[in-house]
Formats: structure tokens, C-alpha cells, sequence
């Protein structure tokens, strides 16, 4: 539907307006001139935030349809943004707090697992004792004159404990200071996710009305970025944690350390078509192998593999529908390319930004592309494009 033009106000003389001569355009040019300065201002001010604004209108997006149940149920907008944003909280902060946990825990098990098994004694006899590795670093000293006792070695191990504390130290407060940050912006998601809720319409007419592009072509734009975010976030999302999952059991089962540690590798690798949680399979089927356990290895690869494929080929499609509309290698590329600009959230900045890019190669081709054309050049670019989609097909 094309946009119609306004009426003017009742207390603005048509005569008055605006002709773009004279003094008229030096006032329109130093308005614009204004207005860019102004939006660049705003953009400079909230670049910091840009991530947390695209999370939380792709959350918005995943919970409308939850929002919009609860409202109808209570009648009460901020009741059922708050009800929502809630869940938002819980669903994300459990599972995080759960993982951080467990991998809390099982750092600790294999620390207490190595600090029993290796004692100073069994250090000090494998070290400065007769054995092989002893020989041969005591001769490869001798060879260049560095002297080796357990004097010598204590001393040097006490100033790389020391300079590994201060390491350790430094680490550990950048650690907390990304902690603080990362919860920080999460809340900061969900307030904002909480007012898009609420007032998410009065801002999206307030962007149509800025921008000159046809209503139906920017209705096509945010729904395209809604569905490839969601496609992402809940379709890609719980399909690469249920493979994680699915590998970390079956790692677990077969007696392999760290399960937890490994399950979230294979999470995060899952979001990557043709690549996914073979990265971690495959070695761990190597480990089992070279431990002699032959038919575990073989059961594991089969079960992790199969479970891979089942949840690739039939939950993440059913997850995601036509959402994407992209090629595996296209969603790969962009996924790669993507974390290679942006860190891990280029999982999600890459396809969206092919996603724009398709979307206004549909809009160009759909709207614009005959547009400057005479009839002759219009039929003749249909023709070419007919044959194109019958080879393509």
C-alpha cells in the first residue's frame, strides 16, 4: 500500500511552505544538516549499546506471541511484560548459573583428582631421581651448562609461581569485571525488552514515519531480521544445546573426563553447518580408540553422529521452518566470517547481515530494478530472469 501524504495542520498556510528557493533552501539545507549531525550524535551516544538493543528486539520478537497470550488473558500490558520479561530471566539465568556451576565443580574435581595422585615425593623421584626423564634432563643441562638440583629448580619454579600469580591475579579481575559487565547488559536486555513490550508499536510507527521507504517494503525488512533472529536464537539455539547435550550424556556414559566442559564445546560448535560437534566427536572417538575400547568408540561415534544428523535434518528444521531461506554454505560463511569481525556474536551479527542483504536484492528486484526501465528493457530483464529461475530449478 503505497504511503499517503498528510494533511497539513489547520494553522499552517499553504503559501508559507517551504518551495526548496532562495532563502527557503539554505534553511532546509541547514536543517538536514542538523538532523544528521543529531542522529550522528545519538548513534556515537548508544554505539556502546547497539548489541544489547538488536538482543533485545530479537528477544521481543522470540516472546511477543507469549506477551501477547497474557495480555489478552489480563488486560494489563505491564502486567504481562513483566510476567514475560521474568521468564526471559529465569530461562537464560538458570541454565548459565547451572553450567558455570558444574564447570566450577569439575575444574575442582580435577584439581583435587592430580593433587592426590601427584605427590611431592612421586614429583621429586620423577624429576631428580634415576628414571628416564630425569637422565635425559639432567644430560640436556649438563649439554648446556645450566646447573640442575632441586635447589636450582626451586628456585626458578618460585619466581614463575610468582610472575603466574600475578597473571592468574590480573585474569581473574578481568574475569569478574566481564562477569559484572556481561550481567549488567543482560538486565539492561531485558528492561528494554520490558518497554518494547509495552510501547514496541508508538516506536515503530515513529521509525516508518522517518524513513522514506514504503510501509510494506520496512514491514518486509523487520520481518525478515524478526524471523532469521529467531531462527538463530530458538531454532539454532536449542538445537546446538540439545546436540551438546545429547554428545556430553553419551561422554559421561562412555567414561570420558570433563563431560560438562566438552558438552559446551559442542554446543557452541553446533551452530556451524557442515562443521557442528564433529570437532569434538571425532578426537574422542581417536581417545577411545587408543585406549583399546573399540566397541565404545564405535557406539559413541554412531550415537553422536546419528543424534547430530536426527537433530540438524528434522528438529532444526522443524525449530526454524522457512525462517533462514539461505544455503548451509552461505549460513556458514556468514557465521565464520561473522566471528572473525565480531567475536562469538558474530553468530549472530553474520546472518543477519546476508539476511539484509537478501532481503533488499528481493525488494530491488521486486520494485526497483524496472523502475528507470522503457517497456522494451522491462520484458527483455523479465525474459532473462525467467530463464535464470528454470535453470536454477
Amino acid at each position: 500500500m503505497a504511503r499517503l501524504t498528510p494533511p497539513l495542520p489547520p494553522d499552517i498556510d499553504p503559501d508559507d511552505m517551504y518551495t526548496g528557493r532562495g532563502p527557503d533552501s539554505l534553511a532546509t539545507a541547514f536543517f538536514f544538516a542538523l538532523f544528521v549531525l543529531a542522529l550522528g550524535g545519538v548513534f556515537y551516544l548508544l554505539y556502546p549499546y547497539l548489541t544489547d538493543v538488536l538482543l533485545a528486539g530479537l528477544f521481543t520478537a522470540l516472546t511477543y506471541p507469549i506477551y501477547r497470550a497474557l495480555y489478552q488473558r489480563s488486560g494489563q500490558k505491564w502486567l504481562a511484560a513483566t510476567v514475560t520479561s521474568l521468564m526471559i530471566v529465569v530461562l537464560v539465568a538458570g541454565p548459565v548459573t547451572f553450567l558455570v556451576t558444574s564447570l566450577t565443580v569439575e575444574a575442582g574435581a580435577a584439581f583435587e583428582a592430580t593433587k592426590s595422585s601427584v605427590t611431592l615425593d612421586k614429583a621429586q623421584e620423577w624429576l631428580f631421581g634415576e628414571g628416564t626423564v630425569a637422565t635425559t634432563v639432567r644430560r640436556a643441562a649438563d649439554a648446556v651448562g645450566v646447573e640442575y638440583t632441586a635447589d636450582s629448580v626451586r628456585s626458578t619454579l618460585s619466581n614463575v609461581a610468582g610472575a603466574v600469580a600475578k597473571v592468574i591475579y590480573s585474569q581473574a579481575n578481568a574475569l569478574l569485571s566481564n562477569v559484572l559487565a556481561a550481567t549488567f547488559h543482560f538486565f539492561l536486555i531485558v528492561l528494554m525488552v520490558f518497554y518494547i513490550l509495552i510501547d514496541g508499536k508508538k516506536l515503530k510507527r515513529f521509525v516508518f514515519k522517518l524513513s522514506p521507504l514504503p510501509d510494506e517494503e520496512e514491514e518486509l525488512i523487520i520481518d525478515k531480521f524478526a524471523d532469521v533472529g529467531r531462527a538463530i536464537l530458538f531454532g539454532n539455539g536449542i538445537g546446538s544445546v540439545l546436540q551438546g547435550f545429547l554428545g556430553g550424556v553419551a561422554m559421561a556414559v562412555a567414561g570420558m573426563p570433563s563431560p560438562v566442559l566438552w558438552a559446551t564445546v559442542m554446543s557452541v560448535f553446533a551452530f556451524l553447518p557442515l562443521v557442528g560437534i564433529s570437532v569434538v566427536v571425532l578426537p574422542a572417538t581417536a581417545y577411545l580408540a587408543l585406549e583399546e575400547r573399540y566397541l565404545a568408540a564405535i557406539i559413541f561415534f554412531i550415537f553422536c553422529m546419528g543424534a547430530g544428523f536426527f537433530v540438524e535434518n528434522v528438529v532444526k528444521t522443524k525449530l526454524i521452518g522457512d525462517h533462514m531461506k539461505m544455503h548451509n554454505m552461505v549460513i556458514f560463511l556468514a557465521i565464520i566470517a561473522g566471528i572473525t569481525l565480531f567475536g562469538v556474536l558474530g553468530i549472530l551479527y553474520g546472518p543477519l547481515i546476508v539476511a539484509l542483504f537478501l532481503t533488499l536484492s528481493e525488494l530491488y528486484q521486486s520494485h526497483y530494478q524496472f523502475r528507470f526501465m522503457t517497456e522494451d528493457e522491462t520484458a527483455a530483464a523479465h525474459t532473462v530472469n525467467l530463464h535464470i529461475d528454470e535453470r536454477a530449478e
